[in-house]
């Protein structure tokens, strides 16, 4: 499956999703935010992030992590008091998020498996300064 990621903004619940689908490496991770970034489609005060990868498959290769961790403290002033929810249903994903977490102070990433249960996070009132 080709790659594709789409992204959305939703004023209601003040959350920004980005959707992954097909095979991917890292750097489309990386790439496609900055082209969001480059955009300015992420409206100022976002602080609560869908990134779903359920339908993407990571393609072997470097883990990524240092990668990921040095783009999101390149754009603290985006992201820093964010909370992203990971949507991930294989298990050797889900690792990911927690190595990052560890990794970059200032924003919380947690993975789910269900929308649900990532919704239920991000909830206003279970917003914390992180």
């Amino acid at each position: 499956m080709r790659l594709k990621i789409t992204y959305d903004y939703d004023p209601g619940t003040g959350i920004f999703s980005k959707i992954h689908y097909g095979n991917i490496v890292f750097e489309d991770v990386i790439n496609s935010w900055n082209e969001i970034i480059g955009k300015n489609a992420i409206p100022d005060g976002t602080s609560r992030f869908i990134l779903d990868y359920i339908k993407a498959r990571f393609l072997p290769g470097d883990d990524g992590t240092s990668q990921l961790v040095k783009f999101y403290k390149a754009y603290d002033h985006i992201f820093s008091g964010s909370k992203v929810a990971l949507l991930m249903d294989k298990p050797d994903q889900v690792i990911l998020p927690i190595l990052v977490d560890h990794e970059v102070d200032g924003i919380s990433f947690k993975p789910f498996c269900s929308y649900e249960g990532a919704l239920e996070w991000l909830k206003p009132s279970n917003l914390r300064q992180v």
